[in-house]
């Protein structure tokens, strides 16, 4: 069984497209607009990885971290660790073990950038979270999204004897 994920090869027709306000979403969703975990909704894994691909930026934007601006490109987030335990209602240990995880199977790279508005002697203990969510490049492309939908139509379309 292959894994699932940024990494899967799988056929178009495997494939569906999620608005990522889903995650808001009354009945369905397990945030509360403002990010933080609805009552009573236990986010898992599935949905922790949903919203790193929800979350990840659409397009490179530059981004102000305590005062310096920075360049996060498409398919990456700039997140804390006690910001996603925030989010999820995790700690920062399961938050650590998950982001572990997901570098281990090859579906995320982490990496950290020097945040330049402190002195030589702080900037090495200052890091900004970067991860990389891999083949977000592929599998969230415009034009390839049109073909898949493409194929999907001519599949649902086509009639069965």
């Amino acid at each position: 069984m292959s894994t699932l994920g940024h990494n899967s090869n799988t056929q178009a027709s495997n494939w569906v497209a999620v608005h990522r306000e889903m995650r808001f979403h009354p009945i369905t969703g397990f945030l509360n607009p403002d990010g933080t975990p609805r009552k009573g909704i236990l986010i898992n894994e599935a949905n922790a990885w949903l919203d790193l691909i929800c979350e990840a930026n659409w397009r490179d934007r530059e981004v102000n971290n305590n005062g310096k601006v920075m360049l996060i490109e498409r398919g990456q987030i700039m997140a804390a660790r006690n910001w996603l335990a925030k989010r999820w209602g995790w700690t920062e240990d399961k938050v650590r073990w998950f982001v572990k995880k997901l570098e281990n199977a090859g579906m995320i790279t982490l990496a950290t950038k020097p945040d330049h508005t402190q002195s030589n002697t702080q900037r090495r203990a200052h890091f900004s979270n970067i991860i990389t969510l891999c083949n977000y490049k592929i599998y969230q492309t415009i034009g390839e999204l049109d073909t898949l939908l493409s194929a999907q139509s001519n599949t649902q379309s086509t009639p069965t004897p």
